[in-house]
């Protein structure tokens, strides 16, 4: 393992060191020091994320036991059921690792409105997915409209440049021909590796890069991360995904605890009973075997 971690410090530091030259000759010392502490920056975001996690999880644990989900538990999701998502996004404002629970109003905050692109940038609030603007864009792209034409384009083209706006179209390009030629694949199948020598480092699973979801308080999908794919996967109308659980909203997972610590099906309040085909509590479901307290139900 040593000789591994020490072979890509090797590896990555010849990299670092030729972008570091590039970076000088196009954009000077002063645009090389920006570079360096925007690294920095990067690997203090994401080391600290992931202890968060670690931290938060841990007090999960205590409080809910084995009715905690693993962090990195894959379920299976029909598109359709992904009617909302979140803004901004946990995935940034949180942690991108591990799982969390979050209590308060956050998943009542649904609006009409429609949702720009940079969604980061917008106040908190729970947006329907149809009325997202980079929906819309692949939804035309794949229509036949050319990409160019798009208003993500112009966006991108305005705010970065040209040759940014290019390149997600590529990126678009790219995960489209992989799932008309092998289908959907899970991160496991896909053996899609990190390329962060920070994940590599940490360990991070492949579910790590599975499209990030959240569920509300009524068990409701909130997309959270992961919109090339989602997209695309919308509009081919494709029936069952792989996905992750972000952040589950603290009376969510009050059922899920509900559920685990239930002998007879007749404990279940009414919302639980409800809920018991959701593909989230299949985890605890599977080492069940309610029956009922009625001998003759």
């Amino acid at each position: 393992m040593l000789i591994f971690l020490l072979n890509l410090l090797k590896n990555k530091f010849k990299i670092y060191i030729l972008k570091a030259i590039y970076k000088f000759k196009d954009d000077g010392f002063i645009g090389l020091v920006k570079s360096i502490l925007h690294f920095i920056y990067l690997i203090f975001l994401n080391l600290s994320g992931y202890i968060y996690s670690k931290i938060n999880y841990m007090i999960y644990t205590f409080k809910y036991g084995e009715s905690m989900a693993k962090p990195y538990k894959v379920i299976e999701v029909n598109p359709k059921k992904i009617e909302f998502l979140k803004v901004p996004h946990f995935y940034r404002t949180i942690s991108e690792y591990g799982t969390f629970i979050r209590d308060g109003n956050w998943d009542k905050k649904i609006s009409e409105d429609e949702i720009g692109y940079f969604r980061l940038r917008e106040k908190e609030k729970i947006g329907y997915f149809e009325n997202y603007t980079f929906y819309k864009c692949v939804k035309n792209w794949l229509g036949g409209e050319k990409w160019e034409e798009t208003s993500c384009y112009e966006i991108l083209a305005k705010k970065k440049d040209k040759e940014h706006a290019k390149k997600k179209e590529f990126k678009l390009k790219k995960i489209l021909g992989s799932i008309e030629k092998n289908g959907y694949k899970s991160q496991n199948q896909f053996k899609q590796k990190n390329t962060s020598i920070l994940k590599k480092i940490l360990r991070i699973p492949p579910q790590h890069n599975e499209i990030a979801l959240n569920i509300d308080r009524h068990g409701n999908f909130i997309f959270d991360d992961g919109k090339h794919r989602l997209c695309i996967v919308k509009v081919l109308k494709i029936e069952k995904i792989p996905a992750r659980i972000l952040v589950r909203h603290k009376k969510w997972q009050e059922i899920r605890k509900e559920v685990y610590e239930a002998d007879y099906i007749e404990e279940l309040s009414k919302k639980a009973k409800i809920n018991l085909n959701h593909p989230d509590l299949h985890d605890i479901l599977k080492n069940k075997n309610f029956v009922s307290e009625d001998k003759n139900s």
